[in-house]
C-alpha cells in the first residue's frame, strides 16, 4: 500500500483542480476510473452504534440504500462509500455533494473517516446542496472504502425521506483521486429511510486506458 504525506497530497489536490482543465482535451483514466459514490443506511442503536470501524469492510452487495429506519426523533445513519469492481487500489481523496429535504431529515451530524477534510462550500457543509472533500494520507484499497457517515433524525410526513449523494457544488462532478489524477465518480446514490426507493450506481465496470471521450462514456450523470 503506497503512503503519501499530507502536504504532498494537498499540493496534488490543488494541482489537480487546474489539471482537471488541462487534461480535458486528452486525458487518460486514472487509478479510480469507473468507481461510484455509494450509500448505505440503517438505525443507530445502543447495541450497534454507527462508527468508522463498524461501517468499514463492506462489499457493494452489503450496502442497503433503502431501509425503513426507526421513526424520529431516534437517530438513523447514512454511510458514504466509494466502490468498484474490480477493487479500488489507490484511493487518496474524494469530492462529493449532498441533497435532502431538511423538513423530513433533520439535524445531520457528519463524521468523516479519512485523515483530513476540507469543506468551505456555500451552503455550509452539511446543509443541502453543500459539498466536502475527504483525503487519506495512506491510499485506500478494497471493494468499497468508507468515506464517512451522517446521523440524522427522521420525521415522517414532512417531505421526502431521500438522501442524495451527488456532484460537489464547486466542481460540478463527484471525483476520486490517487493523489495525481482525478477520475469522475458515477452518481447519484440515493438513500431512502422510509423503505421505498433508493439505490446505488452499479459497482461493476471495465477499466482500461482511454481518451477523455472514452472516460466520459463510462459515467452516468
Amino acid at each position: 500500500m503506497r503512503r503519501m504525506g499530507t502536504a504532498k497530497f494537498c499540493s496534488a489536490l490543488v494541482l489537480g483542480v487546474s489539471g482537471f482543465v488541462l487534461f480535458s482535451g486528452a486525458a487518460w483514466a486514472g487509478e479510480n476510473a469507473g468507481a461510484a459514490v455509494l450509500v448505505s443506511c440503517g438505525s443507530d442503536t445502543k447495541a450497534t452504534p454507527a462508527s468508522c470501524v463498524a461501517l468499514s469492510g463492506k462489499t457493494c452487495g452489503d450496502l442497503t440504500p433503502s431501509v425503513d429506519t426507526q421513526a424520529g426523533p431516534l437517530l438513523s445513519w447514512i454511510a458514504v462509500y466509494v466502490g468498484r469492481t474490480p477493487d479500488l487500489t489507490q484511493l487518496a481523496g474524494v469530492d462529493f455533494g449532498i441533497n435532502y429535504e431538511p423538513n423530513a431529515l433533520f439535524g445531520p451530524a457528519w463524521t468523516h473517516c479519512g485523515s483530513l477534510e476540507v469543506t468551505g462550500t456555500d451552503p455550509v457543509w452539511p446543509l443541502p446542496l453543500s459539498g466536502t472533500t475527504v483525503v487519506w494520507t495512506e491510499n485506500q484499497i478494497g471493494p468499497t472504502v468508507l468515506v464517512g457517515f451522517f446521523t440524522v433524525k427522521k420525521y415522517l410526513g414532512y417531505g421526502s425521506l431521500d438522501w442524495t449523494l451527488q456532484q460537489h457544488p464547486l466542481y460540478g462532478v463527484a471525483r476520486a483521486t490517487d493523489g495525481q489524477i482525478f477520475d469522475d465518480l458515477r452518481y447519484p446514490a440515493i438513500a431512502n429511510l422510509g423503505g421505498v426507493g433508493g439505490g446505488n450506481p452499479d459497482c461493476s465496470t471495465a477499466i482500461k486506458p482511454t481518451t477523455w471521450g472514452g472516460i466520459k462514456s463510462l459515467y452516468q450523470h
